[in-house]
Order: C-alpha cells, then sequence, then structure tokens
C-alpha cells in the first residue's frame, strides 16, 4: 500500500514538473516571440492562432474578438481577398507539412478591413512544439513607406530624365530655330550690295525685316522663361474690358490665322465683362492659343474663339478643327519645352514655350485652363477661366440676392 501511495506521489511529482517545463517552455517562446524585432505570429499544429506579438499588433488588433485561439485561415479571410488568403494559407500548411521554409519580399494585397494595400516582407519557418507536435512561426516587416518612398524616388528620377530630355530637345530646336533665319538675311545682304534698284532692294528689306521680327520673337521666348523660372514674371493689374483683350490678341495672330488661310470666328456676348489683370499679359495668352490653332490647323481650316460670363468667372474658349492632340501628349500640353502636339518633325512645334507661358499666366490671374481634344485628326479646344472683377462679381451676387 505504501509503495502504491509513493508511485502515486512520483507520478504527481512527474507530472507537475512536466507541466512547469511546459510553462516555462511556453513562457519562452512567447518572450522570444515578444521581444523579436519584427511582427510576429505562431500558429500550432490544429492551425489555431496561439501567439501574436507587440509589433504584429496593427496587422491583427482591428479584428473583431481577437485572433488567439482562432482558425488561422478564418483569419486570413477576414483580412485579405480570397485567392491572397487562400495563397498564405497554402503556404503556411506546406511549411507546417514538410518543414520546408518560406521567404517573401515585397508581398502586397489590398485589405478588405481597410480598404487600402499593404506591403510587407515575410518568412515563415516550423518550429516544435510541446508534446512532439510543430507549428508554424511567421516572422514579417511592414515595408510600406520605403516601397513608398522608393516609387517616389522612381517618380522623381524618371520626371528628371524627362526634363532632361525636353532640354536637350529644347536647345537642339532653339539652335535650329536661331539658324533659320540667318540664311535669309545672308541672302538680303547679298542682294543690297548688288544695288539692283528699288525693287530688290524693298525685297530685301522685307526679308530682312522678317527674320528680325522671328529672331526677336525668339529672344522674346527666351527672356519669358528666363523670367518664369526666377519668379521674376509680374503683373499690372489695372480694371481691363475683355473685348479689348480679345481684340489685341486677334491683331496679333492675325498673321499667323491670314498665312493659314483660316477663318476666325470671334463669339463675344453684347454686355461687357471686365477683368483684374494685365492687358498686356492676358492678350498674351489668347494670342498664344490662336497662335497655336493656327499653327496645327491644315489650310483653310477654321478657328473660333467664344466667351461667356456666369457673374462670377469668365470662361474663354479656343476651338480649332486641326491635326488635335494625341492622348499621351494631352496630359504633357503646359508643360514647358512640351513641343507641340504631334511629332516634332513636323516642324511646327517652336519651342514649347507658349503654353507652358500661357498657364502661368493664367494662374497668376487665378484662373485655370484646360485643353481637350478627341485625338488625332478631331481637333482642339482650349479652356480658360478667370474671375470677374471684383466689384462686378460683388455687384452680380447682390442682385442676384436681392431677385
Amino acid at each position: 500500500m505504501i509503495g502504491r501511495v509513493e508511485a502515486l506521489r512520483q507520478a504527481d511529482s512527474i507530472r507537475r514538473n512536466a507541466l512547469e517545463a511546459l510553462r516555462r517552455s511556453n513562457a519562452q517562446s512567447k518572450a522570444l516571440l515578444d521581444h523579436a524585432p519584427v511582427g510576429a505570429c505562431l500558429v500550432d499544429a490544429d492551425f489555431v492562432m496561439r501567439e501574436v506579438n507587440p509589433l504584429a499588433l496593427p496587422v491583427f488588433g482591428d479584428i473583431p474578438g481577437g485572433v488567439i485561439g482562432r482558425d488561422f485561415s478564418e483569419i486570413m479571410h477576414i483580412l485579405w481577398p480570397e485567392a491572397f488568403a487562400d495563397e498564405i494559407v497554402r503556404l503556411f500548411r506546406h511549411t507546417l507539412a514538410t518543414g520546408e521554409p518560406y521567404v517573401a519580399t515585397e508581398t502586397s494585397s489590398r485589405r478588405l478591413d481597410r480598404d487600402s494595400t499593404e506591403y510587407y516582407d515575410w518568412r515563415i519557418d516550423r518550429i516544435p512544439l510541446p508534446g512532439g507536435r510543430h507549428g508554424v512561426v511567421c516572422y514579417f516587416r511592414d515595408i510600406a513607406e520605403q516601397v513608398r518612398a522608393r516609387r517616389k524616388l522612381e517618380d522623381s528620377q524618371t520626371a528628371l530624365r524627362e526634363a532632361d530630355r525636353r532640354k536637350d530637345e529644347f536647345l537642339a530646336t532653339l539652335s535650329h530655330e536661331l539658324r533659320n533665319p540667318l540664311a535669309p538675311i545672308r541672302n538680303a545682304l547679298h542682294l543690297l550690295e548688288g544695288n539692283h534698284g528699288e525693287a530688290i532692294t524693298r525685297r530685301a528689306l522685307d526679308i530682312m525685316g522678317r527674320q528680325l521680327n522671328q529672331l526677336t520673337r525668339l529672344v522674346d521666348d527666351l527672356m519669358e522663361v528666363s523670367r518664369i523660372t526666377r519668379g521674376k514674371l509680374e503683373l499690372r493689374r489695372e480694371r481691363v474690358l475683355l473685348a479689348d483683350v480679345v481684340s489685341a490678341a486677334v491683331e496679333t495672330s492675325d498673321p499667323l490665322i491670314s498665312a493659314g488661310a483660316h477663318r476666325l470666328v470671334v463669339d463675344m456676348p453684347k454686355e461687357p465683362m471686365w477683368i483684374d489683370g494685365d492687358a498686356m499679359r492676358l492678350a498674351q495668352v489668347l494670342s498664344n492659343l490662336l497662335n497655336n490653332a493656327a499653327k496645327y490647323t491644315t489650310q483653310n481650316g477654321a478657328i473660333e474663339l467664344s466667351a461667356r460670363s456666369d457673374g462670377v468667372q469668365i470662361e474663354i474658349r479656343v476651338r480649332d478643327n486641326g491635326m488635335g492632340i494625341r492622348a499621351d501628349i494631352l496630359p504633357r500640353v503646359f508643360n514647358m519645352f512640351e513641343r507641340g502636339r504631334g511629332d516634332a518633325v513636323t516642324g511646327k512645334d517652336g519651342l514649347g514655350v507658349g503654353l507652358a507661358l500661357a498657364r502661368h499666366l493664367v494662374t497668376l490671374h487665378h484662373g485655370t485652363i484646360e485643353a481637350f481634344s478627341e485625338g488625332e485628326g478631331c481637333g482642339a479646344e482650349f479652356v480658360v477661366r478667370l474671375p470677374v472683377a471684383t466689384e462686378m462679381a460683388a455687384q452680380r451676387a447682390s442682385a442676384a440676392v436681392s431677385t
């Protein structure tokens, strides 16, 4: 009898020692997970989530009811789209069954519960658990910030390469454009040297005058670029009548429009429209748009300039039935040195300054400018929106309230 009692006492001691060893083992495992420098979770042999360390809580902490003691597959399907969750579960089960580890870099998927894309580097390993069984531990690191920073850097590098490309193209175009007037001027001087009479002299002077105007325009464009890049472009503001601005723009663009035998229609309301702005710069915006329409519209084309006001802002539209703007170019038409609407070999692109300057001037007037086109051969439309002169807008608003 005494022997039996002693045997039971020894068995109980062994059981308590085993439980204590198991407790210490579990405590050690938990301590290792808790102090890991990355997120970590432990899935046991029954595919149940057993441990989640503090760094992993941002991933699992939003699940109602928590995750400890829940089926791992269920948790994954709460967090991720079905296909992605199925793949994660498959990898965990494969490692649990075979002991083969799995390492993944920059894995991304859209969270179902947060409607956001998350990025992780992660690794899964099989580990022994008390009782001769095994579990799977997953270590992971949130790399969303690194991914965003890298992509931002890549975007910046792409933008720099594009800017460098456009700069090189601009310099090549500038060299070409500056050389073009020189040969006619040289020929005109040769004619003058020959003293061939009044008619030849007038012809030579006409040639030199036209080419000098071309050189002056190019230099003016370069000066505008310099002012924009240095932030030195300023406005001389005053109360401006839009009809006067349109008249000045049409007069400036008339030679180019006439050279293309285009039909220009100007559609303006009878009531006056006033703007607080720089009359010369506003005329420059509209003449740039008219010149652009004339350059990219084939002979005998149609150009329309129209304006309307709702009492708060003025909307000016310049529309043509020319070559249109390709979809890939449309988002970039207002970039500095973006040369025209089509292929650079057309010879009609110029320096790529006009539209960029127009956008800058419109912005200085607290307005907006947009470009629209259905594509090649479908013409284009540019829409400028400017605020009505402050006093006029206030009067309109007061009249609207009183009625």
